[in-house]
Parts: C-alpha cells; structure tokens; sequence
C-alpha cells in the first residue's frame, strides 16, 4: 500500500509543480500523436503495411513518450547533483540512516523535493542486482520543502526503523525537485 501511496504523491507533485515547458513539451507530444494517428488513416488506403508501422509507432509515442520527456526535462531544466554522504547502521535500536545531499545546478530554485530511498540487496551476479533493483528491500520516500537556491546544497537524513538485515546492501537514491 506504500508503494501505491508513494507512486501517487511523486505523480501528484509532479503535476502540481508543471512548468511552461513541462506544458509546452507535452502538448507538443499529444500534437505528434495525433498526427501519427493521421498519417497512419490516410496511409491506410495505400499501404496497410506502412499505416500499421505508423500505428505502432503512435502507441510508442503515446506511452513511452511522458517518460522520456519528463527525464529530459528533469535534465534539462531541473538538473541536480545527488550523493549519498553516510550509511550508518545503528546496532543496538535496529535502525538504519541514510544521510544525503542534493545541490541545485539549474538555474531555477527548486521550492520541493520528493526523495525516494531504497535499500537494495547486494549480489555477487548481476542479474540478481538488476532484479534486486526492480524490487528494492526497503523504501522510503520524503519531501524536502526548503527552498534551495542557484548551487546551494542541502542535506537530508532518512531513517529506517526496525532494520534487521545484516549482509552487505546498496543504497538508490531519487530525487525529484521542482
């Protein structure tokens, strides 16, 4: 239910925090849709083949594209530096800390930053690591809400109560900041 909840937040603050680019850009992507979607009719009375390559190629459009548009937007306008600065597990009240730091390099101030950390288990085969990215042992999501001005860096610490795995683990960290 977590995950659910999580997933919604970042989608809701993302929307929330939409610029005229994050505008400018999607609206271009739905243009370009439909116009593939055209195309693909007025071929379809020549060539079935070439109308479905253009009908496959909207659907691509359509569901891949918000991804690869909000990455480089993400990029582009609202580039940032993330590390990760201590990984400290606490032996006697089973927690485990996270401590990071986000610096601002666009030009803009961000206002909010959702911070997504995930505790990954860490593998010999690098296929079990892929997999273990997919699914993450333990996930924390938090929102940093200071402003953080033009190469001003912040810190955050994140904390995960009732931490008892002792083997060796990775650490992702997501930040998204608007």
């Amino acid at each position: 239910m977590t995950e659910v909840y999580t997933l919604k937040a970042s989608i809701l603050n993302y929307i929330i925090n939409f610029t005229v680019y994050d505008y400018v850009a999607y609206a271009w992507l739905l243009i370009l849709f439909f116009v593939t979607i055209l195309v693909s009719i007025l071929l379809a009375k020549r060539s079935t083949l070439f109308s479905m390559i253009f009908l496959l190629l909207s659907l691509l459009l359509f569901f891949m594209g918000p991804f690869a548009l909000k990455k480089y937007l993400d990029k582009s306008i609202r580039p940032l530096i993330t590390k990760t600065l201590e990984v400290e597990k606490l032996i006697f009240s089973n927690s485990l800390i996270v401590t990071g730091s986000v610096k601002n390099i666009s030009k803009n101030n961000f206002t909010i930053c959702n911070v997504n950390v995930n505790v990954l288990k860490n593998s010999s085969s690098e296929i079990k690591n892929i997999f273990n990215k997919l699914k993450p042992f333990k996930t924390k999501s938090m929102f940093i809400k200071d402003l953080i001005v033009v190469n001003e860096t912040k810190e955050f610490r994140v904390v995960f109560d009732n931490y008892v795995y002792s083997k060796e683990i990775d650490i992702s960290i997501k930040l998204a900041c608007y």
